[in-house]
């Protein structure tokens, strides 16, 4: 949960950013705009499009990142998937960063290689779905349902 939403629910006093000391952090913030974000962002997005991909308003980011894979990024990649795993990415940090109290050292590298490390991912993601098409080998989604779990105590 953000601090905007913290503050909303009166959990908190303030909505600043805990990691960069933004006026508020909301979604939008925490995704793009934080440095710690934006460190992540500018390693994958177009030098020419960085500015658009930063301002625009969060759904139609989401729906554009989402839908329309050429638009921002700067090398051919399955970039739905890449988008959908660096917010995943830069959420998760941004939470370990916070309710550790502070910058940890030791995890900064780690942010700073998320394109990387998304990359290669990614490419094995690829590289397994071609070698499952080339062998006739598909998922069978038949039968794969939810249902609500039983609350009862028998």
């Amino acid at each position: 949960m953000t601090n905007l939403e913290h503050m909303r629910r009166h959990f908190a006093n303030n909505a600043r950013c805990n990691l960069c000391g933004a006026e508020v952090e909301d979604v939008s913030h925490v995704l793009r705009t934080c440095l710690h974000a934006f460190c992540v962002w500018r390693k994958l997005i177009r030098t020419e499009k960085l500015h658009e991909f930063m301002t625009c308003d969060i759904k139609t980011w989401i729906r554009l990142n989402m839908t329309q894979h050429k638009i921002f990024v700067r090398e051919q990649m399955a970039w739905d998937l890449m988008f959908g795993g660096t917010c995943c990415f830069i959420w998760l940090n941004r939470n370990a960063l916070v309710f550790n109290e502070g910058v940890d050292e030791g995890r900064r590298p780690v942010l700073e290689c998320t394109g990387e490390w998304l990359k290669t991912t990614m490419t094995t993601v690829i590289l397994v779905n071609i070698s499952l098409r080339r062998t006739g080998e598909t998922r069978n989604r038949q039968g794969i349902s939810w249902s609500i779990p039983h609350l009862g105590l028998g």
